[in-house]
């Protein structure tokens, strides 16, 4: 019975941990040809094209994705998350993203990049301390930052971050920059997930032994 209750209670942890703290995060629900949950900002200096893309058009996963394509300027699209976090735990925010194939709209320019950013707010709407971001995909080969790709689906890496104490809610953003005439991006299956803490790592090692002992 108590091996019973541990794994229970292991399987529970693991799947609270796991579970995607964003809504419509494949972009599957579209109203008026945007994606329902997701608000866009374009910034002044350009146009900004946004689109839902359905398949067969490039889709990671399902039957659509978001695309955002700027010209000399910057276009993001954002969500505000206020639910399913603590202050002090460690968020992973990960995504999947393709580039234009067409040379007018793929990435050209050093300084074309796709980025991801988090900004924090209390729970009157006050910003607590500095917006942070993270480069997931650029065109120069010579930084450590992965290329682009225009013909496969890329996963960025884990962009990881703690909660900041007084944490009411927090805003994903993921943003295409462009600087040489075009640099258009699709996106898919974005993930915003609390990392395990190490109770959840010993509960899987305790859940790996109680396993063992029943085989024997």
């Amino acid at each position: 019975m108590k091996r019973v209750i541990v794994l229970c209670v292991m399987v529970w942890m693991i799947s609270a941990a796991n579970a995607n703290l964003l809504t419509n995060a494949g972009f599957e629900s579209v109203t008026n040809g945007w994606a329902d949950n997701w608000a866009k900002y374009s910034s002044s200096a350009g146009p900004v094209y946004y689109a839902i893309k359905e398949a067969p058009d490039p889709v990671y996963e399902g039957n659509y994705c978001a695309k955002i394509a700027p010209n000399h300027s910057y276009g993001l699209m954002y969500q505000v998350v206020s639910s399913g976090f603590s202050a002090g735990d460690v968020l992973s925010l990960s995504f999947y993203s393709i580039g234009d194939a067409r040379d007018a709209w793929a990435m050209s320019a050093l300084g074309d990049n796709i980025e991801a950013f988090v900004k924090f707010m209390d729970a009157g709407g006050v910003i607590i301390g500095d917006e942070i971001s993270q480069i997931a995909f650029d065109m120069d080969p010579e930084t450590e930052t992965p290329v682009l790709s225009t013909s496969e689906w890329m996963q960025a890496s884990a962009f990881n971050f703690v909660v900041p104490e007084n944490t009411a809610s927090m805003m994903i953003k993921l943003r295409a920059y462009d600087v040489g005439g075009g640099c258009a991006a699709s996106f898919d299956s974005v993930s915003l997930t609390v990392v395990p803490e190490p109770a959840t790592m010993v509960l899987l090692g305790i859940g790996s032994v109680l396993g063992l002992r029943r085989r024997k």
